[in-house]
């Protein structure tokens, strides 16, 4: 996704990050990867993976999440 598309179609985005302070961490650096997710439909509302918004509280955390190391 460009990043004109991401500002077109989201008005906010949900960022989580976690600092390195370990003692034993010498270097701290960030690294770049892609990722391809989708939101799909299915017929079983458990599979759906398009949880909608935060206000959804049943449903969110069903939308594809990613970890970042």
């Amino acid at each position: 996704m460009t990043f004109e598309d991401m500002c077109r179609y989201f008005t906010d985005i949900i960022k989580c990050r976690l600092l390195n302070t370990s003692y034993l961490s010498i270097h701290k650096t960030w690294e770049e990867a892609r990722l391809r997710g989708a939101w799909t439909r299915h017929e079983d509302p458990q599979q759906n993976r398009s949880g909608g918004c935060i206000n959804h509280k049943d449903t969110f955390f069903q939308n594809p999440q990613v970890g970042m190391c």
